[in-house]
């Protein structure tokens, strides 16, 4: 896990992996896809002229759900897998 995501605290989103055309995010655990989806695209836009929208996927490459509890924070925080 990255650095952001252990410092992440009271930030609504951290973008803590990132592709070409898919990223994973922390976010907060009360934001649904529409909140997830306009954070990202505010702090790390793709710089393409499609935006981040959440997967479809039911699970990351590693088989665990998503979006999913946060590793660290899973009271408070949810990961998502995002695409352009």
């Amino acid at each position: 896990m990255s650095r952001e995501v252990a410092d992440a605290g009271e930030r609504e989103v951290v973008v803590y992996a990132t592709g070409l055309v898919v990223c994973s995010v922390c976010a907060s655990a009360d934001m649904d896809a529409d909140a997830v989806e306009a954070a990202v695209n505010a702090v790390s836009p793709t710089g393409i002229s499609s935006e981040w929208q959440c997967s479809s996927d039911p699970v990351f490459a590693t088989g665990e759900p998503q979006p999913g509890p946060c590793d660290r924070l899973p009271e408070t925080r949810r990961h998502w897998l995002m695409e352009c």
